[in-house]
């Protein structure tokens, strides 16, 4: 038997034991395929640079964002007190929307810098290998 919703509408369906998905530990992982959709990233130097891409890409689009919503700040209140409160109201949501875009630019800024730190960390550490490598032969 199935249970009323919480508004009293028709009964719902109870989940059969089979269906409900498992949560998958890294060592039941399926593979062959990167997780939601997105691509595979390797941990060399060049799939650091290709995260170091994404995340500046992503903190350009919030700067433009950011520089799209300046203007709201910027709404003259007009005489009357009824469009007034709303050009208050405006300029507040702007401020705090610039505040919010302002904190992640510098969060992205800190992961890029990061991600630039353990580029330069993994091409050292390919060198050394390279190098490594060189003396056996």
């Amino acid at each position: 038997m199935g249970e009323q919703d919480a508004a009293g509408g028709p009964e719902l369906p109870l989940p059969q034991t089979g269906e409900a998905p498992v949560p998958l530990g890294p060592q039941q992982a399926p593979s062959g395929g990167a997780g939601g959709g997105l691509e595979d990233i390797a941990f060399d130097s060049e799939g650091v640079q290709k995260v170091i891409d994404r995340l500046e890409d992503i903190r350009e689009r919030l700067m433009d964002a950011q520089r799209d919503a300046d203007g709201l700040g910027r709404v003259q209140a007009p005489s009357d007190p009824a469009s007034s409160s709303y050009a208050d109201t405006a300029g507040k949501g702007a401020r705090a929307y610039q505040a919010c875009v302002r904190k992640e630019v510098a969060a992205l800024q800190e992961l890029i810098d990061e991600a630039r730190e353990m580029k330069a960390e993994r091409e050292r550490h390919e060198d050394e290998v390279a190098r490594s490598l060189e003396g056996q032969a």
